[in-house]
């Protein structure tokens, strides 16, 4: 295992922080590691009773344009868990409620250079929360 040996914070944003890290490797040696800290994020797959996936618009402003992708976000809510940030997040970009929660697991995205974990769940029979959906996020 590596061993840090000290820790210098190079950028600290609003969604995540840069910190460039000296450590010690298993042989001895010392390198150095650049590492992104994120809160961690959701993502999920919100399915119909009769298997359809929903799938919402977004306008990215890395691609210039709108992509259309699962429901997912940031856990930047003080407290806020798993769980508790999906109901949310498919609260707000899908306007959907879920009966029926299984989680797929955690995911390391980028795990060689960020510490960000991504947890992805399944979600059936949607429900409207109450919002009317434009055609175009179904």
């Amino acid at each position: 295992m590596e061993e840090r040996i000290e820790s210098q914070s190079v950028y600290n944003g609003k969604l995540f922080q840069v910190f460039k890290d000296r450590v010690r490797l298993p042989n001895g040696n010392a390198t150095t590691r650049e590492i992104v800290r994120h809160p961690g994020s959701v993502a999920i797959v919100p399915r119909h009773k009769d298997g359809r996936v929903v799938l919402v618009r977004q306008y990215r402003y890395v691609t210039g344009r709108e992509l259309w992708e699962i429901p997912a976000g940031t856990l930047d809510k003080p407290g806020e868990g798993i769980a508790e940030g999906a109901r949310r997040e498919l609260a707000e970009e899908a306007r959907l409620s879920a009966g029926k929660w299984s989680a797929t697991g955690p995911r390391h995205r980028a795990s060689a250079a960020a510490a960000r974990r991504k947890a992805t769940l399944s979600r059936r029979a949607a429900t409207r929360a109450g919002w009317a959906l434009p055609p175009a996020h179904i």
